[in-house]
């Protein structure tokens, strides 16, 4: 008797879904999807760098703009929009140097339910746990000492060996100090009428100016003897 009151419920919850999941699908129209599509593309992703002493660093991911009508799926996990909340943080722990898929669908409920409607990528880099030790305080401008560098450090030695080519090439870009040689006299007279051209240029057309009265003034006098000495 049990198992025909069970079979009963089955089919009356069967009757009731499936007509609701059609009518949704029916309701599916272009506009309506495009309406839950933009919603999709608004949805952001973030990661976090974490790290606890005494053990590896690892990475959460947190969702904003998640909006009624749509869920998110990564795996096992779905997340849904909740009335006053901003940020949902997933149950998981990531790895840096990989990339993940954050799936997009409309929510059940709602029309187009079930549908895919964006798939973003979230690509989390790799941390660079040299860019911890002491020399990069010194020389954090060192590329192997940025957090984010990119590339394999296969070991110690191999930081340590790239930290000593770059401190030589340090050494050899440095400008020599030239202390540099005593002005002359001379030199010293130039740059000051250089430096100050506004009165020396001045006093220069005066002292030319006046030189040249003098000397005309003269030629005037010894003209005026010599026609006396002639008569």
């Amino acid at each position: 008797m049990k198992k025909v009151y069970l079979f009963i419920i089955v089919f009356l919850l069967f009757v009731m879904f499936v007509p609701t999941a059609n009518a949704a699908r029916k309701a599916c129209t272009k506009t309506y999807y495009s309406q839950l599509k933009s919603k999709a593309y608004k949805v952001t992703f973030n990661y976090d760098l974490h790290k606890e002493e005494g053990s590896d660093y690892y990475f959460t991911v947190t969702m904003a703009n998640l909006q009624p009508g749509i869920v998110v799926e990564y795996g096992n996990i779905h997340m849904m929009y909740v009335e006053g909340k901003d940020i949902y943080e997933f149950a998981s722990i990531f790895d840096g140097g990989s990339t993940y898929e954050f799936k997009i669908y409309a929510a059940n409920g709602y029309a187009c339910a079930g549908e895919l409607l964006y798939t973003k990528s979230l690509k989390i880099p790799k941390y660079n746990i040299y860019s911890e030790r002491d020399e990069c305080i010194e020389y954090e401008e060192f590329p192997l000492c940025n957090k984010w560098y990119q590339k394999e450090i296969r070991n110690l030695d191999d930081f340590l060996q790239a930290l000593e080519l770059y401190k030589k090439s340090l050494e050899k870009e440095e400008p020599k100090d030239l202390e540099p040689e005593e002005e002359t006299f001379f030199e010293k007279l130039i740059n000051f009428y250089k430096d100050n051209i506004a009165i020396t240029g001045t006093l220069t057309v005066l002292v030319i100016g006046g030189a040249g009265y003098y000397g005309f003034k003269k030629y005037q006098k010894k003209k005026k003897r010599a026609k006396i000495d002639i008569k």
